[in-house]
């Protein structure tokens, strides 16, 4: 929630909100199976 709160300067729906979070663990996510996996 941290990184969100320094970047609320409008109003957004809270599913944009969500989706951006969800996405950013994906991204994460991929990112650390693909080093796990070397």
């Amino acid at each position: 929630v941290g990184q969100i709160v320094g970047r609320m300067n409008e109003i957004r729906p809270v599913a944009d909100i969500i989706a951006e979070l969800v996405s950013g663990f994906e991204d994460a996510s991929k990112r650390l199976d693909s080093i796990r996996e070397g």
